[in-house]
């Protein structure tokens, strides 16, 4: 590995400027048994368009999942392509749909803090 080049928890690695070093990278796909617990706490229409539009979850994802559904703080690290801003954004947004409107003072329920390189880069593509 370059001495420029940054280490994941997950074992992967990627340039300083984002780009992959050519070593393992991409959304490994979860153990199904893993996976099926965690997928079971969306609701049923979450559960149905993400079955319809996805083979199965990523490893990150189901990770993600586990933590966000608790309402724990989360970190996702994980190579692109694997799902992170999915992982992010997909329980806050089934419980925005499903759940009744919090009070006033409660009402902010997600917070999402992308890094500013990914976030530049999203906003350029999108």
């Amino acid at each position: 590995m370059a001495a420029d080049d940054a280490t994941r928890s997950d074992g992967h690695a990627e340039g300083t400027d984002g780009s992959p070093t050519g070593r393992p990278s991409g959304g490994a796909l979860a153990d199904p048994a893993a996976a099926a617990p965690v997928m079971e706490r969306f609701s049923p229409v979450v559960r149905e368009w993400f079955d319809l539009t996805f083979p199965a979850p990523t490893s990150a994802q189901v990770q993600g999942w586990d933590a966000i559904s608790e309402g724990r703080h989360s970190l996702i690290l994980a190579p692109t392509g694997s799902g992170k801003t999915l992982a992010a954004f997909l329980w806050g947004i089934d419980q925005v749909m499903t759940r009744e409107v919090p009070e006033q003072d409660r009402r902010c329920r997600v917070l999402y803090i992308s890094p500013l390189r990914a976030l530049a880069v999203d906003v350029e593509k999108n």
